[in-house]
């Protein structure tokens, strides 16, 4: 009798567990990608959504991807040396943010034919 009961409770679990593991992640999936103005990937990127916890990095392409809350929100992009960006969605649409340096360029003066 008690390995009957026991029979149940484990049966019981796994559904419990199945059910559970099916259920989707809350919220929207985020996605897009971070560059400079030349369109090189920036891996390591900062990507938060703000006034929340929700944040994450850009994999070495420049890709991010991660759930957040639905609705209208503001993603902070930033990145060490350029300037920080704050973006409106509305929707979960794919985004490409292109960063500026906050470097001064770098040129090679030019010198004047003799």
């Amino acid at each position: 009798m008690a390995s009957k009961q026991y029979s149940w409770l484990i049966a019981g679990l796994l559904l419990a567990s199945s059910a559970q593991a099916q259920t989707p992640e809350p919220g929207v999936l985020y996605t897009g990608r971070v560059q400079n103005p030349l369109a090189t990937p920036l891996a390591g990127a900062s990507v938060l959504v703000k006034g929340t916890a929700v944040a994450t990095t850009t994999n070495s392409e420049g890709v991010f991807r991660f759930r957040g809350p639905a609705g209208p929100q503001v993603l902070v992009v930033s990145y060490p040396r350029h300037l920080t960006v704050q973006l409106p969605v509305s929707s979960p649409d794919s985004v490409v943010i292109t960063l500026h340096s906050t470097q001064p360029r770098t040129t090679t003066p030019r010198r004047r034919p003799q």
